[in-house]
């Protein structure tokens, strides 16, 4: 073992020798050592730092593959661009297929599901708002009053629940239950 000092306090301590012939054994302690690091400038120098730059300069960062640029792409295509032959082939398979108002009776603009249309309806929209009235805008499981959607409280919002029916919005088979009630009501028993 061989004495030596400190760089940071000049406190005396032992290191072997293959240490100090890698370049360690310059510090006492973990502490000292972080304290040399203070203040301290980057290692490479500017000309190195614009070499680096340079090398990599037209690569893919893995920050930046999901960009704006690359949405919706992924896998093998990902950065890489298709023949028109190959685009049209693409096109011809995908005819036909597409919703439109001809072929499916949900379609809404190209995107609106079945559930989006019922739970939208405005006669259903009315029933719901008077269930809300009718049971004091208290959950009927918990007896908690129910937030609006507005709330951060995620847990208390308000919900509607169809007891029997899910298509059956008489104001007999709607009841007025909290978002976690609601919740664990479907988790426990399905959709009814």
């Amino acid at each position: 073992m061989i004495k030596v000092q400190c760089k940071i306090c000049g406190k005396d301590f032992e290191v072997k020798p293959c240490k100090i012939r890698v370049g360690w054994g310059k510090y006492c302690s973990r502490e000292c050592q972080w304290k040399s690091l203070i203040g301290r400038k980057h290692p490479h120098k500017e000309e190195t730092k614009k070499k680096i730059g340079n090398a990599n300069r037209g690569r893919n960062r893995p920050d930046m593959v999901d960009n704006q640029y690359n949405k919706g792409k992924s896998g093998y295509w990902l950065g890489k661009k298709r023949s028109d032959k190959t685009k049209e082939k693409i096109s011809l398979a995908h005819k036909g297929k597409h919703h439109s108002p001809a072929t499916e009776f949900k379609w809404i603009n190209g995107n609106s599901s079945e559930n989006d249309i019922r739970l939208h309806d405005k006669k259903y929209i009315k029933q719901r708002n008077k269930a809300y009235k009718r049971d004091k805008y208290m959950c009927q499981m918990c007896k908690i009053k129910c937030l609006n959607r507005k709330s951060k409280d995620t847990k208390r919002w308000i919900a509607c629940h169809h007891i029997k029916d899910e298509y059956d919005h008489r104001l007999e088979n709607l009841q007025t239950l909290c978002a976690s009630c609601h919740s664990y009501f479907h988790r426990t028993f399905g959709r009814t």
